[in-house]
């Protein structure tokens, strides 16, 4: 057993159905599989929302200092965008939150953008995504103690940093 307590395996999200009734739906913390099924969700979503790279209010989501934001910082960074997102990514964006949550994907077209937005936050926590990141981070350090180095020598190579001035 770890020494840090696990948070709650479930927590509650309210919602109204179709009909204006409340509706009580426990988004559970997904186990292995699903969680892969998860991360695919995840990685399909760029690939859904290029044309938001030029918008205005959504740059912010593809500038190069979001790269470095961790897994929980990126997902607020979506959840303040799920808007201008849903619009381009609709289909990608259900996807992530019937996976994550369970619910199904009706019951997800039909949630409002306060309802959806909670949901996708839901999961984030009940997941316990920043805990999953720092325990990845401290097993590589301990399993490969120079990994960051190699890390940081890697995405140097890959994205070089560009020197000089721009002048116009």
């Amino acid at each position: 057993m770890s020494e840090s307590k696990s948070l709650p395996r479930k927590l509650p999200f309210r919602y109204y159905d179709q009909d204006d009734n409340e509706v009580i739906h426990e988004v559970r913390k997904l186990p292995l599989g699903k969680a892969s099924e998860l991360s695919r969700a995840f990685k399909e979503l760029p690939s859904a929302i290029r044309g938001l790279m030029e918008g205005e209010e959504t740059k912010v989501l593809f500038a190069e200092e979001s790269q470095d934001l961790d897994l929980v910082d990126m997902a607020v960074l979506i959840a303040n965008n799920l808007g201008s997102l849903l619009e381009v990514a609709q289909d990608a964006i259900i996807e992530i939150l019937q996976v994550g949550s369970g619910l199904e994907r009706q019951a997800i077209e039909n949630l409002g953008l306060d309802e959806a937005s909670e949901l996708f936050l839901l999961i984030v926590k009940v997941n316990n995504l920043s805990a999953l990141q720092a325990n990845l981070k401290n097993a590589l350090s301990l399993l490969s103690p120079n990994w960051a180095q190699r890390a940081q020598k890697t995405l140097a190579a890959v994205n070089p940093k560009k020197s000089g001035s721009k002048t116009r």
